[in-house]
């Protein structure tokens, strides 16, 4: 069974990818960094933090961990979420597609191991 992003929720990994393909791929990878920082492990981890990517001072200064909830409400507008962030993204405004997103960005790799 696919994870949920929210208690009771289905994860739609399908749709997840596509949106992850059409929306982010263009600036963010899972295994390296491209115009935005790297994705693996994304989840748990302390905003503004991944080693070797330069983070605007908005999230360098932050001091929260994203989780499911703060990475949907960063991706439904990150220039309201983290005023001051680079990410020129105007955010995903679709609930079903940001969730799965979230859902999609924060499930394991194929080799079992966290993105």
């Amino acid at each position: 069974m696919a994870a949920a992003t929210h208690a009771g929720d289905a994860c739609n990994l399908k749709l997840g990818k596509a949106v992850f393909e059409s929306k982010c791929v263009a600036c963010h990878a899972f295994n390296e960094h491209k115009a935005g920082p790297r994705l693996d492990h994304l989840i748990g981890r302390r905003a503004g933090t991944v080693k070797g990517f330069e983070f605007s001072a908005a999230l360098t200064a932050s001091e929260f961990r994203w989780d499911v909830e703060r990475l949907a409400a960063f991706l439904a507008n990150p220039q309201e979420y983290a005023p001051g962030t680079v990410m020129a993204f105007r955010g995903i405004h679709w609930k079903e597609e940001r969730d799965a997103l979230v859902c999609y960005v924060g499930q394991p790799a194929q080799s079992g191991k966290p993105r």
